[in-house]
């Protein structure tokens, strides 16, 4: 059964999702939630904060640090 995309709130079905948060996201969604930044996520690499994903490097700078420079507001 297709869910929504969490980022887009388009319909994901079964063959173009990637799972994180427990939610199925499209694969041109599944990137860093930083707009600048915008980096192609994959297992390795992604972390979740409030329902929305990032790269190692944002959610270490926005998460763990609280540094808000050079990293924009979402």
């Amino acid at each position: 059964m297709p869910s929504k995309c969490p980022r887009c709130g388009e319909l994901v079905y079964f063959n173009e999702f990637k799972m994180a948060n427990n939610m199925q996201w499209h694969d041109t969604c599944y990137t860093c939630a930083i707009e600048s930044c915008k980096r192609q996520l994959d297992p390795s690499n992604m972390r979740t904060h409030e329902n929305e994903i990032y790269c190692k490097h944002c959610y270490y700078k926005l998460v763990v640090t609280g540094f808000r420079s050079g990293v924009p507001e979402i």
